[in-house]
C-alpha cells in the first residue's frame, strides 16, 4: 500500500514537473514570436518612415530649384543596344554605385541627336544622382522623382541607391529619352503603405479621378501635362485573357496607334471623353494588381496639346461615365 501510495506521488510530481517545462516552452515561444512581431512591425514602420522622409528630402530639391534651364549642355550618351521585351519588371542587370551620387546610366537617346539644356529644377537632383529623368505629380498622392536605369535596380534600391522595399519610380530602361517615344512607360511598387504607386489605386474611383484630372510629368529638358484617357486592370502573362500588349514604345503606323488605343479604352473602367490621335504622345503608369495572373494597373494618358489648357480637359475628365 505504502509503495502503491510512493508510486503516485512520483507519477504526480512527474507529471507536475512536464506541466512546468510544457508552460514554460509555450511562455518562451509565445514571447519569441512577439519580438518576431515587433521586429517586423518595427522593421516596416522604420522602411516607412525613412521612405517618406527621402521623398520630402527629394521634393525640397527639386521645388527649391530657381526655375529655367541650365547654361551647360550634358554630354550626349549613345543610344544603348536595344534588349528583348519582357516582363516589365523582370529585365535585370547589376550596375554599382559609390560615393553620394550614384553612377548615371546611359540615358537611350536617338543617334545624333543634340540634347537640348537641362532644366535648372533638375541640377540639385541629377547632383545626387543622374539616373534623374523626370518629376511626376498626381492629385495629393504621388509627387516624386522618376528615374531610369535597368528594370531592376530600383525595384530594392532608393532614389539615393540604398536598399529599399519601395524602390523608386523608373521609366522603362527602353524607352528613348530623347527624342521621346511616343508612349512612355513608368513602374511603381504598389506599397501598402501608400509610397511609390501604393495610391495609383486611388483613382479607381470616378469622382477622385474627376478632382485630380491631370498627371504633372516634367522631364529634365520640358515641362508636360497629361490627362488619363484608359485606367484598366490587365494580365502581362500572355495566354491569360486579360493580357495586354504594354511593351509598345511606338507604333509602326497610325492604325498600329489607333488599335492600341481603342483596346486601352474598351479595358478602361471608364469612358473619358478625350480624344485621342495618332500625333499624339502617351505616358502609361503602371503598378502591380492582384486581381489577375501577373496582374498590373495601368493608367494610360495623352499629353496635352500646344493651345490645350488644363481647363479644357478638366472639363472632358468631369464627363466621364463608368464604362
Amino acid at each position: 500500500m505504502q509503495r502503491s501510495r510512493n508510486r503516485n506521488r512520483r507519477r504526480r510530481r512527474r507529471a507536475r514537473r512536464i506541466r512546468r517545462i510544457a508552460m514554460r516552452t509555450l511562455a518562451l515561444l509565445l514571447l519569441l514570436a512577439a519580438l518576431g512581431c515587433a521586429f517586423y512591425l518595427g522593421r516596416h514602420y522604420l522602411q516607412e518612415y525613412r521612405t517618406r522622409r527621402t521623398n520630402d528630402q527629394l521634393k525640397q530639391l527639386y521645388n527649391g530649384a530657381p526655375a529655367g534651364t541650365a547654361q551647360s549642355e550634358p554630354t550626349a550618351i549613345p543610344e544603348p543596344q536595344a534588349s528583348a521585351q519582357v516582363s516589365p519588371v523582370l529585365e535585370s542587370a547589376s550596375i554599382g554605385w559609390s560615393g553620394s551620387a550614384l553612377q548615371g546610366a546611359q540615358m537611350p537617346v536617338a543617334q545624333d541627336e543634340p540634347l537640348p539644356p537641362v532644366q535648372a529644377s533638375f541640377q540639385a537632383l541629377r547632383a545626387e544622382n543622374g539616373d534623374v529623368r523626370a518629376w511626376l505629380q498626381m492629385g495629393d498622392q504621388i509627387d516624386l522623382p522618376v528615374v531610369q536605369r535597368d528594370n531592376s535596380y530600383y525595384l530594392d534600391n532608393d532614389f539615393y541607391g540604398k536598399s529599399s522595399n519601395a524602390g523608386a519610380l523608373f521609366l522603362d530602361a527602353r524607352n528613348c529619352f530623347w527624342p521621346a517615344d511616343q508612349n512612355l512607360i513608368v513602374y511603381g511598387h504598389n506599397m501598402k503603405d501608400g509610397t511609390m504607386f501604393g495610391t495609383l489605386s486611388f483613382f479607381r474611383t470616378l469622382e477622385n479621378l474627376q478632382a485630380h484630372p491631370l498627371v504633372q510629368f516634367n522631364t529634365i529638358y520640358e515641362d508636360g501635362q497629361y490627362v488619363p484617357f484608359a485606367l484598366f486592370d490587365a494580365s502581362m502573362a500572355k495566354g491569360n485573357a486579360a493580357y495586354f500588349d504594354l511593351l509598345r514604345f511606338n507604333f509602326a503606323s497610325a492604325e498600329d496607334f489607333g488599335a492600341f488605343v481603342t483596346e486601352a479604352r474598351q479595358r478602361s473602367l471608364f469612358s473619358i471623353p478625350v480624344e485621342v490621335g495618332p500625333g499624339d504622345a502617351l505616358l502609361t503608369l503602371c503598378t502591380c494588381s492582384y486581381t489577375l495572373e501577373d496582374g498590373r494597373f495601368l493608367i494610360v494618358c495623352r499629353k496635352l496639346r500646344p493651345g490645350e489648357s488644363a481647363e479644357d480637359v478638366a472639363a472632358l475628365v468631369s464627363q466621364s461615365v463608368p464604362n
